[in-house]
Order: structure tokens, then C-alpha cells, then sequence
């Protein structure tokens, strides 16, 4: 199964994708669909969010947002939305709530507002960007807000590729470097 936004691109390589799923089941999720991935593992979607079809940052706020729980650990993946998206998420509340949290948007300053943060409460963010990046990301105003809530940080940039294992319980992260 293909989860994807629906959101249309113009991308080749996206074309390409497409083309290498097309025998796969294609699936636009819906806000606040939950699917049963078996073995006591649950995934939520809190977007796409289709209100931003057509706006600035439309791309970015169309996201999927989604929620994997298992047992007492919850990751939730922020795709790319900004603060616009991010508002409309922290009326979710405690749904939000999250062990993990995959900072959106590669830690630009454009995401991770202090009410999102504030709602998902995460233990650990973890953030994907590029070392030496042309954006800056991630941003320092992002990170400070981690620090400044005592959330452990993981970066690609900094720590590579990064694992986290879970049983439902306990966690075990690991680091390339």
C-alpha cells in the first residue's frame, strides 16, 4: 500500500515513482483515518489537510501527518507542514501527544511552533536535514525551542542515519556516527 497526499506535482522523479507503484494500492488517507498495521501497531492520519490546495505553501501544508503507535510509544511524522498546518493540528490535543517527534519540515523556521511543540510534548525529536545544507536547516530558533523544553535532539546532519527500535515500551536509538 501507497499513501500519498493527492497532491498533484510535476516532478520527473515523482512521475517515475508513480510509475514504479502503479500495481501497488494507491490511497489518499483521510483526516483522522486509522489503520491497523497488525501486531498491535496503529497508524493515524492527521493529514492531509486539503484546505491548502491552491495557498502559498500549499505543498508544504498538504503533508501527510501521521501517528504510529505501539503499546506506550507514539512517533509522529510531521512530513513538511508549516505553522499554518501546524495550527490547524493542535486542535487534535492529546491525540498529539508523542514519544518521538519527526520535526517538520527539515527544522526550517517556518515549522515547529511553540503550541504544536507545547501539544505533541515529544521526549525525542528527531530532525532530517542535509549537512552543510543550503537553507540553514535546521534553523536555530527550531532547535533552541527543542533545547529549551529538554527534548534530546537527534540530527542527520550531525549523527547520519538514525534507528529507533521499539518494543512498545522501551526504546533503543542508534546513531551511524
Amino acid at each position: 500500500v501507497v499513501y500519498d497526499t493527492g497532491y498533484p506535482k510535476s516532478y520527473p522523479l515523482y512521475e517515475t515513482f508513480l510509475e514504479m507503484i502503479k500495481f501497488a494500492k494507491y490511497v489518499v488517507p483521510t483526516v483522522g483515518e486509522t489503520v491497523d498495521l497488525g501486531g498491535g501497531v496503529l497508524m493515524k492520519f492527521f493529514g492531509p489537510i486539503s484546505k491548502y490546495r491552491g495557498t502559498k505553501s500549499d505543498e508544504n501544508n498538504s503533508s501527510i501527518v501521521l501517528k504510529i503507535i505501539y503499546g506506550n510509544v507514539s512517533f509522529l511524522f510531521a512530513g513538511d507542514v508549516e505553522i499554518e498546518a501546524e495550527n490547524d493540528l493542535v486542535s487534535w490535543r492529546g491525540e498529539l501527544k508523542s514519544t518521538i517527534l519527526k520535526i517538520a519540515h527539515h527544522g526550517s523556521k517556518t515549522s515547529t511552533s511553540s503550541a504544536f511543540l507545547d501539544r505533541v510534548s515529544p521526549d525525542i525529536a528527531v530532525i532530517s536535514s542535509g549537512r552543510g545544507n543550503t537553507f540553514g536547516h535546521p534553523s536555530g530558533e527550531t532547535v533552541k525551542k527543542l533545547v529549551d523544553r529538554n527534548i534530546n535532539i537527534y540530527r542527520t546532519d550531525q549523527n547520519g542515519t538514525i534507528t529507533i527500535l521499539t518494543d512498545g515500551n522501551s526504546l533503543k536509538i542508534t546513531t551511524e556516527r
